[in-house]
């Protein structure tokens, strides 16, 4: 999508939330991205419409953001996180389940071994993000492995793992999904620090959670752990209650919070050279486990999104202190 394309995209959406005319949006978001350097697609999730000048300097940015990724990750060593496979290999100790390649090259014996003490696992394509790609295959539907293995060979090059059982906590708050913490880490000095946390739920009975693609997402306090808002989706949607389950997620303590907190630190220490990184966290039925890690995460939408923050202001006092 062209540079044009997504401006007028966003022009349309903002113009019909806010009942303004196109052309005032438009020299809105010329103003803003002049004043604060907020894009338009941050204006509308931020929602600066109606906020003070006060509010609005409160905010971090992708070009803030951009500035903490030059400072702090090596483009040399980030690949160890956006390969799937160099991922599971590195950080095998906090991943807590089997993954094997999938491609041209696979064979249906080590498929069989991923299979041995899991019903379901879940493909995942080599490079990909947001959930793209991701696909999940339960053993009762393959009776025969091997035509599932043809299958996956078929597919992009990827990854295949199994699939996690996740803490009976989590499976009350919507059972159909592998509900994740998106947990964003800073690494500097043999120290590592938090961010800001993010509860992500599934919907829909989809089997992948990802907040791109229809999650249902809120804020957690990272000192505690405790969910302190209510729901909401990148559609402009909130909820007090989970619209599949009923869960109720403001005030909700994610279990094994201390072992969350524990498991990141030392996983952000593994390679220091990547020093922010949105880790994605599962609470299996034992403790936490590492889902993935994400090098380039843009994860700040979420920690700022205006659904979200009942003071109207942002998290930029955290995050901007790294970027020097």
């Amino acid at each position: 999508m062209s540079v044009i394309s997504r401006l007028t995209k966003w022009v349309n959406t903002e113009s019909k939330r806010s009942g303004k005319s196109k052309s005032s949006v438009f020299a809105s978001f010329i103003h803003d991205y002049m004043a604060y350097g907020v894009n338009p697609k941050e204006y509308f999730w931020f929602h600066f419409d109606g906020k003070t000048p006060e509010q609005k300097k409160t905010f971090f940015t992708k070009k803030m953001f951009q500035k903490l990724l030059k400072r702090n990750n090596d483009p040399a060593f980030v690949q160890i996180l956006n390969d799937k496979y160099i991922f599971s290999q590195t950080f095998s100790e906090f991943t807590g389940r089997k993954v094997i390649r999938s491609g041209k090259a696979m064979d249906t014996k080590d498929l069989e071994i991923i299979f041995e003490d899991t019903e379901r696992v879940v493909y995942k394509p080599k490079d990909g993000s947001g959930g793209e790609g991701v696909q999940v295959f339960d053993k009762k539907d393959y009776p025969d492995l091997k035509v599932l293995a043809d299958k996956l060979r078929s597919m992009p090059a990827g990854v295949v793992e199994q699939w996690i059982k996740q803490n009976e906590a989590m499976s009350v708050a919507y059972p159909d999904a592998v509900n994740s913490i998106r947990v964003a880490t800073l690494y500097r000095d043999g120290q590592c620090h938090w961010l800001g946390a993010v509860f992500t739920l599934g919907r829909n009975h989809n089997k992948i959670t990802n907040s791109f693609q229809g999650a249902l997402f809120g804020l957690i306090n990272v000192e505690s752990g405790v969910v302190t808002t209510d729901l909401c989706s990148y559609s402009d949607e909130i909820f007090k209650e989970h619209p599949d389950t009923g869960f109720v997620a403001k005030g909700f303590q994610v279990p094994y919070w201390k072992e969350v907190l524990e498991l990141t630190a030392k996983a952000a220490a593994v390679v220091p050279q990547v020093g922010y990184i949105g880790w994605d966290v599962a609470i299996a039925e034992n403790g936490p486990v590492l889902i993935e890690g994400n090098s380039v995460s843009a994860g700040y939408y979420a920690y700022q999104h205006y659904l979200l923050r009942e003071d109207g202001k942002g998290s930029r006092a955290v995050w901007e202190p790294y970027t020097t």
